[in-house]
């Protein structure tokens, strides 16, 4: 090959360190090529570590429980209506009009006389409203330990002690819920059951029918009952024919890594994969004796087993009596701690013995004596995926049934909680491989001897670049490590498209962190830090010891074991004098225990301070091979008395190295043996085809312990800080790709050398000649200076004018979902204030002494002049001010409730309506900004939050520092340049200069940095001061209050995976799919003659005599009318893409078919999902608004054609239309309205002009509708009210009706009943598009309403029209 070359790859949860290598003929490295970061979040919520889903699903939840809530309601004031009682409207009104009765008296009175129906309507919708707490299954609740489940068992004591009735009663009667009734944040006080809740609505209407209501049938009740206690079960998932429906457990269940995809991987719970579990536990149990370890014996594994059998949880003290162990002996698997007694450790270190399995022995045991003797273990298994899979409880039981389980048995088994969890293989793949591991084979021998091929090999064609997704990355559960993996893929795909040849071969280290979770990882953290913490104590200690020394690395660790060894030396036990061990060279030095040409183990655990005559005595031995007689006695004894690291001791007191253990310090030290190191292994070696190159052997991939790369990377001069930003990951990485095989044996070499020898000061062996100095000029911001000096070998046919500093890559943030808004609801004072109820904790004192932001003060100026009095006295400080409770005072000076919040008003800046408009909340999450130039006047950025991607327009007001909202500019689109999401990299050139600071307090860079030019990253914009925070490329500095209009240049660069930035032009604004609604799309086209139709530069070109040129975005709908005209394929596309919807017209020219634009929606799936779970009486009460709006249009056509009375009779026809229309008023009202419009005499089945000009018209519009349809998502075929199977179109034939009113009026104003069907009279009818109607109280075409109605269609609050005067819409 032209340029071999080796890879470095330094993978973290967050980062990928890279460096490209050229390798000499022996498939050495021998110069850098190239080396970089790159840095991305790590896929998890930073401050709890749960999946990025999480609020989604979350929020997903609470809006599926909000609408079953809603739903059940719904039904429930209509049972209530059919059956004579109040409904919505008249309890509204009820409440409204205030001075009802107590609802929990209500409850009372009427278990023991009548009430009215408005009362009992109430009663109803209380019980509904407060239904109690039901689980899905009744063993799963009794295994949570929580307060609800207790205040439950409280609330059914209470009831039983004091003989109430029902939960109302309680309520009423006991004084524990005289304060009140509903429950307080974490206070579960009034949770009751489901069944008591059932129980009481049972007596009630018992009680009512006793005393003669006609609406407590029975009948009545059943109903009321099937609502109340609806609830869908965990196992069912969501309704109708969502994918997500069903048993999502059993669905999600994975394939067998081993067995494949004919094979369901085993519920962890099942006896199968619990023995094979245990099995590997067993057998990787080592028992150390005099420095020795040796695996168990088969009658050690024998009793093992025996006596897991019999416990569920095994220590390893019982394990040493059970095994009739000495008391020198060791197991590997206990941390044998400082201060804790033998015992007490090995106790704390247990064994989970087939936990599932002993559970379900319990309680099948209750039948009789050692019944689980009797249960095969097919059984057992099936009876534990059962438990695993199955939430419901007559789903479960029948599973049980099916497995052959008995009456008693299931009854037993019921008892249990659900299991949890799935293996990695199946339980035909348990089974076979269990004979092996009894034998006590390692979990890789057991697999070859079963013949499966354990490492998941890819058995396809290799290729140049790794494939980004196979189904071995389905086996990486965790969002954290598919992340990780995947820029990792990217990463060398990039240095292998850039090299344009395969590598030679690959190196790669993964951080620790990546096989740990979330609290693993912060405990990690945290003992970094204590660690951190102990070295600076101890630089400290060191620093007043030597003062004016400049203290090393080297002196600090010197410290440290000189005071953990008492002073002595560790081989000698003479006293070691600190100041010659730190100041005097060959007095002292530091010594690995096992050598290090053997162990690689550079711990301190591995680490002694010694006599530099001692350690050169010992040489390469160990301590015990080498001190003989009494002082080998004296030494042993001091040891064991005296260290108290169980590692250090092990190592200190080993007599001898077996094979075993050579193999292990080889193995553990030098290769990363993670779970995720050895997928990354397999995964680059089974898909990649590296470079022929036979020098390099067949190891083409290593899996490198970071042990052994920290070593090197100290031993090579290279220090780490990494508060000092994100090159060190490129460091790293250079490191790990010299780490080779022969550089290892030339440390080894090295270091057999010192251990074995007299002399010192030999230079520590390095990857080539002066490898540090090139590393450190390329990390260098002038990268290009005396390389040819420093590595002439290499650089000689390098151009070393080509190399550019060492850039770090970021992955932008591009994502546009999440929350829309905060939490808190405020109300709208008016558009520049809002006001919300705060602590009075919160309150401080303004300028004038007034409190500030308060509302309304006039309203109570004794509460106010209260509370501004204690602020006073204490100077302001509302959390000491009102520490203690604060009483409202009354007029007599007695004190009167107790306040907890005021009203509080506050600058409104940009905030997001709610509720219907009623009130107002904080944007939540800026998902980007976009930039403007205006010429004059500098640089603007508007800010785009998640809730702005789902409004109708993009906002485009500048922020303004210190105005509100209002008060910021308008932007103009032509002056619009470029959007920034966070990390996106920038030029930006200022006109004073810019203050860049250390970003970490650790860095031990210079404190602050000046610039008037850089690149650097946007990290986000702060809307109340209008500046935005910046970071150079490698995180170390920040500049947090940029200001936007201090800038004279700001470019926008786009950034590979490796660093490589290039400029980005002036973009076009992006849309979000809400905004899709093209609205200057305003022109419908009408093609009578015959023509070409096709598109150019986006404009639509009509060829007939001559040619005419239309802009796409300009036309709404065509009308392709001529039969002979023809359209190409491209034009069809650029129509569909740009919301057009086109008809064809048959032979008699009247439209037979429409072309609609696909869904140009962004959760398509989401809105079909939406339509199908839609539920009946939902259907019915849209139906119903649909209806009502469209006999109102008909008035409103009779009333602006002169039929003032006959419009009021269908004024008053349209406010009794029930839901559903039941009583077809739909149908009477167009029965009455026709022949008022047109005459009598007329129908719709009349063949004259009118009727098809109505024809006409009504297809248009029908069109035009399916295209709104489609581009927002919906399934025109799914109906509201029709549901033919024929038509494809059920919904839109809906939707449309309250539109029919349009052309009804414009016919019946302009066509004859004899007038002809001419071209001129169609365009008009075409045009009805762009008539004028009323949405929403605001002018708009009747196009662009249709686009509003469907927008509105999933708030189930529909946005209908009303109809106005015939006039053509004024387009702005």
């Amino acid at each position: 090959m032209k340029h071999p070359y080796g890879i470095g790859l330094d993978i973290g949860i967050a980062s990928v360190g890279w460096a490209v290598v050229a390798l000499n003929e022996n498939a050495e490295p021998y110069g850098l090529i190239r080396c970089g970061s790159r840095i991305f979040d790590k896929a998890e919520q930073p401050k709890t570590g749960e999946s990025l889903a999480a609020p989604r699903r979350e929020a997903r939840s609470t809006r599926r429980r909000l609408r079953r809530r809603s739903l059940r309601k719904a039904d429930l004031y209509e049972l209530m209506a059919q059956n004579g009682l109040p409904g919505r409207a008249k309890i509204e009104e009820a409440v409204q009009a205030g001075h009802l009765p107590d609802i929990y008296a209500l409850r009372v009175q009427a278990l023991d006389g009548p009430v009215t129906a408005m009362d009992f309507a109430r009663i109803l919708l209380h019980l509904m409203q407060r239904r109690g707490f039901r689980s899905n299954r009744k063993a799963d609740d009794a295994q949570k330990d929580g307060k609800l489940l207790q205040a439950i068992d409280a609330n059914t004591r209470r009831m039983e002690e004091n003989h109430y009735r029902t939960v109302g009663e309680m309520m009423y009667r006991d004084p524990v819920f005289a304060e009140h009734k509903r429950n307080k944040s974490e206070n579960y006080l009034s949770t009751v059951r489901r069944d008591q809740i059932v129980e009481e609505a049972v007596q009630l209407f018992a009680a009512q029918r006793q005393y003669g209501a006609a609406w407590a049938s029975p009948e009545m009740e059943a109903e009321y009952l099937t609502i109340l206690t609806r609830q869908r079960s965990f196992d069912e998932g969501p309704g109708g024919n969502s994918p997500y429906g069903g048993n999502i457990v059993e669905k999600m269940v994975g394939t067998c890594t081993l067995e494949g995809q004919a094979e369901p991987r085993a519920a962890k719970a099942t006896w199968s994969f619990e023995y094979f579990t245990l099995l590997q536990k067993i057998n990787h149990i080592r028992i150390i004796e005099s420095g020795a370890a040796r695996i168990l014996t088969a009658e050690e594994r024998q009793e093992l087993l025996s006596v897991c059998y019999q416990t569920d949880k095994l220590d390893f003290a019982r394990i040493r009596k059970a095994l009739a162990l000495s008391e020198q002996a060791r197991f590997n698997m206990v941390r044998y701690r400082d201060g804790q007694t033998t015992e007490d450790c090995e106790k704390k270190e247990k064994i989970v013995c087939l936990p599932c399995y002993h559970k379900m022995r319990k309680v099948l045991n209750t039948l009789r004596k050692d019944y689980i003797r009797s249960v095969s273990r097919d059984r057992l298994d099936a009876a534990a995926t059962a438990l695993t899979m199955y939430k419901n409880e007559a789903t479960l039981r029948a599973k049980l049934e099916e497995a052959q389980f008995e009456p008693l048995e299931v009854d037993a088994l019921m008892t249990l909680p659900s299991f949890s969890g799935f293996g990695h293989i199946s339980v035909k793949a348990c089974r076979k491989l269990i004979p092996y591991l009894e034998q006590g084979l390692n979990y890789n021998d057991a697999c070859k001897e079963a013949g499966y091929d354990f490492q998941g090999n890819y058995t396809g064609d290799k290729t140049m670049f790794l494939p980004a997704s196979t189904e071995e990355m389905e086996d990486i559960t965790s969002p954290v490590v598919r992340r990780a993996v995947a820029q990792t893929i990217k990463v060398v795909n990039a240095i292998i498209r850039e090299q344009g040849e395969s590598p030679v071969n690959i190196h790669l280290e993964l951080a620790r962190e990546m096989s740990k979770n979330f609290q693993q990882r912060n405990d990690l953290d945290k003992a970094m830090k204590d660690n951190n913490a102990e070295n600076e104590r101890l630089m400290k200690d060191l620093h007043e010891l030597f003062p004016g020394r400049n203290i090393t690395g080297q002196d600090l660790v010197k410290y440290r074991l000189w005071k953990e060894q008492d002073g002595r030396c560790a081989y000698s036990l003479r006293p070691l004098e600190l100041e010659k061990a730190i100041t005097v060279s060959g007095y002292a030095e530091v010594d690995h225990i096992v050598p290090y040409s053997i162990s690689f183990d550079d711990r301190r655990a591995n680490k002694v301070l010694v006599l530099a005559s001692e350690n050169r005595q010992k040489g390469n031995r160990l301590p015990l091979q080498y001190l003989q007689g009494k002082r080998r006695d004296d030494f042993i004894v001091y040891t064991k008395a005296s260290v108290k690291n169980y590692r250090k001791r092990q190592n200190l007191l080993k007599e001898k190295l077996s094979e075993e253990d050579s193999k292990g310090f080889m193995q553990r030290n030098l290769q990363d043996t993670q779970y995720i190191a050895s997928f990354m292994l397999n995964y680059i070696r089974s898909h990649l085809a590296f470079a022929d190159f036979p020098a390099a052997g067949k190891k083409r991939v290593v899996a490198v312990n970071g042990a052994v790369t920290a070593f090197l990377r100290k031993r090579w001069g290279l220090g780490k800080v990494r508060a000092d930003g994100d090159l060190h990951h490129a460091v790293d990485a250079a490191v790990i790709a010299c780490t080779t095989d022969g550089m290892i044996q030339r440390v080894s070499r090295f270091y057999t050398h010192i251990e074995t020898s007299d002399t010192r000061g030999e230079r520590f062996p390095e990857p080539w000649p002066r490898f540090r100095d090139e590393l450190m000029q390329r990390l260098s911001a002038c990268p290009q200076e005396n390389l040819m000096q420093i590595n002439p070998v290499y650089y000689q046919n390098v151009d070393i004018a080509s190399i550019r500093p060492v850039f770090v890559s970021r992955m932008p943030r591009h994502k546009m979902t999440g929350a829309a808004h905060k939490e808190t609801i405020k109300g709208r004072l008016d558009d520049a204030h809002t006001v919300q109820r705060r602590s009075i904790t919160d309150l401080k004192l303004d300028k004038e002494g007034e409190i500030a932001g308060y509302f309304n003060p006039s309203s109570d100026t004794l509460l106010y002049n209260a509370l501004k009095e204690q602020l006073t006295a204490f100077g302001g400080d509302g959390k000491k001010a009102f520490a203690e409770p604060f009483f409202k005072p009354r007029a007599d000076g007695t004190p009167g409730a107790q306040v907890r919040k005021v009203k509080v008003y506050d600058k409104a800046t940009s905030m997001v309506a709610v509720h219907e408009g009623k009130g107002v909340a904080d944007n939540d999450t800026m998902v980007r900004i976009d930039v403007y130039f205006v010429p004059g006047d500098g640089y603007y950025w508007v800010p785009i939050y998640v809730a702005d991607t789902v409004k109708p327009e993009l906002p485009n007001k500048a922020v303004v520092q210190g105005k509100s909202y209002a008060e910021w500019k308008e932007m103009d689109e032509e002056n619009f340049l470029f959007s920034l999401c966070q990390n996106d990299l920038i030029r930006i050139e200022s006109k004073r200069t810019m203050k860049f600071k250390v970003q970490n307090s650790d860095s031990t860079l210079e404190k602050e940095t000046q610039m008037n030019c850089s690149l650097a990253y946007f990290e986000g914009g702060n809307i109340s001061t209008g500046v935005i925070t910046v970071t150079t490329h490698d995180n170390a500095y920040i500049v947090g209050s940029l200001g936007f209009k201090t800038l004279q240049k700001v470019q926008k660069y786009q950034v590979d995976v490796l660093g490589n930035y290039t400029l980005v032009k002036k973009e076009k604004r992006q849309n979000f799919p809400a905004q899709r609604r093209w609205p200057m799309s305003y022109r419908c086209l009408m093609i009578v003659n015959p023509a070409r139709i096709r598109c150019k530069n986006e404009q639509l070109l009509i060829e007939t005599e001559e040619v005419h040129s239309v802009p796409i975005e300009d036309i709404s709908a065509i009308v392709l009318e001529s039969r002979q005209s023809t359209i190409t394929t491209a034009a069809l596309a650029a129509l569909a893409q740009n919301g057009v919807v086109t008809f064809w017209c048959d032979e008699t020219h009247l439209p037979c078919g429409i072309s609609l634009p696909f869904a140009q929606h962004s959760r398509q799936l989401g809105v079909l999902r939406w339509q199908m779970e839609l539920t009946l009486p939902t259907k019915k009460r849209m139906w119903q608004q649909i209806v009502t709006a469209k006999i109102k249009n008909q008035a409103e056509c009779l009333a602006l054609c002169g039929k003032t009375q006959e419009a009021a009779f269908l004024f008053g026809r349209a406010k009794a239309v029930t839901s559903g229309d039941k009583d077809n008023l739909e149908a009477s009202a167009a029965a009455y309205y026709f022949p008022t419009l047109f005459g009598a005499g007329y129908t719709r089945r009349n063949e004259d002009t009118r009727n098809a000009a109505l024809n006409y018209a009504y297809a248009i519009l029908r069109g035009y509708m399916a295209r709104c349809l489609a581009v927002y998502g919906f399934l025109p075929c799914l109906g509201l009210h029709h549901d033919s199977e024929l038509n494809q179109f059920n919904l839109a034939d809906d939707l449309m009706e309250p539109f029919r009113p349009v052309a009804d009026l414009y016919v019946a104003a302009n066509v004859a009943e004899d007038a002809a069907m001419t071209t001129a009279l169609k365009g008009q009818l075409v045009n009805l598009l762009n008539a004028d109607i009323l949405s929403g109280n605001q002018h708009h075409s009747v196009a662009y309403a249709m686009e509003r109605m469907v927008q509105s269609l999933r708030g189930q609050t529909l946005q209908l029209p009303k109809l106005l005067e015939y006039k053509q819409h004024s387009y702005e």
